[in-house]
This record gives structure tokens, sequence and C-alpha cells, in this order.
């Protein structure tokens, strides 16, 4: 599929500072078109059916399209789990500041905060211990928060399902849909449209066998 601008737009905000705003669509080139053709010439179908089926495949396949785009799961992850231990390395500094279990500044090294009255290592370690006391609490909250959902999202990990993300058995709808009723066979049309689409979207393709048979069986 190629990336193809359809509208573009410029906004101007007040300071002069200008934003262009481009609105773009997934499409299939001639050639991924003309190889759906090809795969459907033979099939026994509705008159004038192959072009709104086409049509119809290409809205699907934009939106896998869009969401391949977005961060990987992985990445994302990954990401978690280094803003959670970040998150908890802070805490447990917050909860010893709020002790007066650490040293961070000396006399010399505060000379120039404050009025000069009074002991200034002691007025900025009150402040700091009543800092970290508030602090703690909504830090607490959001590590909490963050802990439950990436330990529910972990356990639903495993062995995925073959079509996982059902994205098979809605091809398969628009198939019948449009052109009839989809078989497993492997040397069937759905079959090879399937391989078709899944390498035009830059995914595995060469053994949908199981994908496809899971789709078609929990219809």
């Amino acid at each position: 599929m190629k990336k193809v601008e359809i509208d573009r737009q410029v906004y101007q905000y007040p300071d002069g500072k200008k934003v262009i705003w481009v609105m773009s669509e997934w499409r299939f080139t001639d050639e991924e078109k003309e190889a759906i053709r090809d795969i459907l010439k033979n099939v026994k179908k509705p008159k004038d059916s192959i072009e709104p089926f086409i049509s119809h495949l290409r809205f699907f396949c934009e939106g896998k399209k869009w969401l391949l785009q977005s961060p990987h799961q992985l990445d994302l992850r990954l990401t978690r789990e280094k803003v959670l231990t970040d998150c908890l390395a802070a805490l447990h500094h917050l909860k010893h500041i709020e002790r007066g279990k650490v040293v961070l500044w000396t006399q010399d090294t505060l000379k120039d905060y404050g009025t000069g009255k009074g002991d200034i290592v002691a007025d900025l370690l009150i402040e700091e211990m009543k800092s970290a006391w508030e602090a703690v609490g909504p830090l607490e909250k959001f590590i909490k928060l963050l802990e439950n959902h990436h330990q529910a999202e972990n356990k639903k990990r495993g062995r995925k399902k073959a079509d996982s993300d059902a994205f098979i058995k809605k091809l398969a709808e628009i198939y019948t849909e449009h052109i009839g009723k989809p078989s497993a066979y492997e040397d069937g049309p759905f079959f090879s449209l399937v391989q078709t689409v899944l390498e035009i979207l830059g995914l595995p393709f060469k053994e949908p066998r199981r994908a496809i048979r899971e789709a078609l069986t929990h219809r």
C-alpha cells in the first residue's frame, strides 16, 4: 500500500507561527489491485462484485495499516517498565528525604540561600521533608495504578491465538459479503487472498493455515 496525501491545510497562530496539517490515506497500488483481481478472476461470484470488494477491502486494510504504524506493544511494555523503575527509585529517595536520612546540602553550599538568619540547612531540610511527604502519596497512587494495569496485561501474554485480532475473520466477512463463502483450502482463492493481503501489509504471510482455519471455524 502507498500513503497518499489527500488534503493540506495551514493554520496560523496569533503570534504568527504556522502549522501545516496534512491528511493522508493508504491506498492499494495498481499492482496490488491487479494481484487481487487475478486471484478472483475464476471465482464464481456476483456480477460486478470485484471493484466494490476491492474498495471495501482497501478501507479495511487502511485501518490495519494505521494500527501497524502505532508504537509496538513490546516497545510500550518496555517503556512502562522503565517508567515504573524510575518512579520506584524516586519513591525510595523521597521516603528517605521525608525521614531526614539523606543529606543533600551543607552550610557552605547554601551560603546564598535564605536571609542569612538562623540555621539555613535546618530550614531547608524542613522544607524538603515537607515537600517529600506531600509528593509520596500521589507518586504511590500513580505507581499502584501503573503496576495494576501492567501486571494485568502481562497475565494476558502467552501463546496468542492464530487470528488474535480477528483480522482474517473480518476479512472473511467482507469476502462473504461481496464474493461468496470463503474456504480454508490452500489452493483456494480465499487462502491466496489472505496471503496477498498480509504481504501487502508487510505482515508474515507464508503460513496462514492455522489462522485461516481458526477464523473460519469461529465465524
